[in-house]
């Protein structure tokens, strides 16, 4: 995960029950979860911190993020060329031809 790739954020959001009046609050009554999926541009991703700073397409807001729960849905054209160079140097580094 690099700057400028385009990810998908899954986060957990509570839902109260529609019929569920909010002044009566039953603390063992639990509440409905569901995944909700979140379009950005990585900013910053902390390898070692395993944490990804994103900028956020609904809400234009820079949140940061666990990286288990972000997802690439793709590589922006620099990291593309970025990875193919590297990829070809690591096949000339161990003796093997790159264009095969």
């Amino acid at each position: 995960m690099n700057r400028g790739d385009l990810v998908r954020i899954w986060t957990l959001e509570s839902i109260l029950h529609p019929d569920k009046d909010p002044i009566y609050f039953d603390p063992t009554e639990t509440d409905i979860f569901r995944h909700v999926p979140r379009i950005g541009i990585v900013i910053k991703y902390e390898k070692w911190e395993k944490i990804v700073t994103v900028l956020l397409q609904d809400s234009g807001r820079i949140e940061r993020f666990p990286a288990r729960d972000v997802e690439i849905i793709k590589r922006s054209p620099e990291n593309t060329k970025f990875l193919k160079e590297l990829y070809r140097k690591k096949l000339e580094g161990i003796g093997l031809d790159p264009d095969d």
